[in-house]
């Protein structure tokens, strides 16, 4: 709750770059479906510049039109996000890609599933 009044605050300065770090961090997946819908509408609806600072590879990929992956404190890959998550070209890249889709982070696959009558 407090992390989203703060977001509030700081938007209401309508400022041109808006930096985000790790806003999905600890949320549930309802949560994170939320954020990922804030960060969209901020990105279309209003325009706004956004650093996201990330280890979410989903809302990367979806709010993201370029990403930089930073591996011992320097960037060792920067293109745009489909290039970078669907082809990485640095080691770095392409193991943790490859460890987080087997835990499937988008909030849509992280839903618990409800159990349909019989």
């Amino acid at each position: 709750m407090r992390q989203r009044l703060i977001a509030c605050m700081s938007l209401s300065f309508e400022p041109e770059l808006v930096i985000a770090d790790e806003p999905t961090k600890g949320w549930t997946p309802r949560q994170r479906k939320e954020q990922w819908s804030f960060s969209l509408r901020l990105k279309k609806e209003y325009g706004k510049t956004m650093l996201l600072i990330t280890h979410d590879l989903d809302l990367a990929l979806e709010v993201c039109d370029r990403i930089a992956v930073m591996y011992a404190g320097e960037i060792v890959e920067l293109d745009e996000a489909s290039k970078v998550l669907n082809t990485p070209s640095h080691p770095y890249t392409k193991a943790y890609s490859s460890s987080t889709e087997e835990r499937a982070c988008s909030p849509e696959r992280a839903e618990p599933k409800q159990d349909r009558p019989s």
